[in-house]
């Protein structure tokens, strides 16, 4: 795995899968933090940077909504424009016409 905040959503699952791995006899080893977690010390190490993580997911989530908000207020409208592909019709099929009613 190259950084672990791509891994997992909290520490939890993160440490939960690690140990997964660890009964199952499987080794991790991540490149980008130096960590090959078949040791105590790197273990340790392996929880450290798994709280960072989580954190540094936090803050990405906490800053996108905050920007998300701030360009709501200047009264942008944001998404996609309606081009003509929203103008024509759509025809039913798929799952509409295999769920579509029920």
């Amino acid at each position: 795995m190259y950084k672990l905040d791509r891994w997992a959503i909290s520490s939890y699952e993160l440490l939960g899968e690690a140990e997964e791995l660890d009964k199952k006899g499987v080794s991790f080893i991540s490149p980008s933090e130096n960590i090959d977690i078949s040791t105590r010390a790197d273990k340790l190490d392996f929880q450290i940077f798994s709280t960072f993580a989580t954190f540094e997911r936090n803050l990405i989530c906490k800053r996108t909504l905050e920007g998300l908000k701030h360009v709501k207020a200047q009264g942008k409208t944001l998404g996609r424009k309606k081009g003509s592909s929203e103008k024509k019709k759509r025809r039913k099929s798929g799952y509409w016409a295999r769920h579509g009613g029920k």
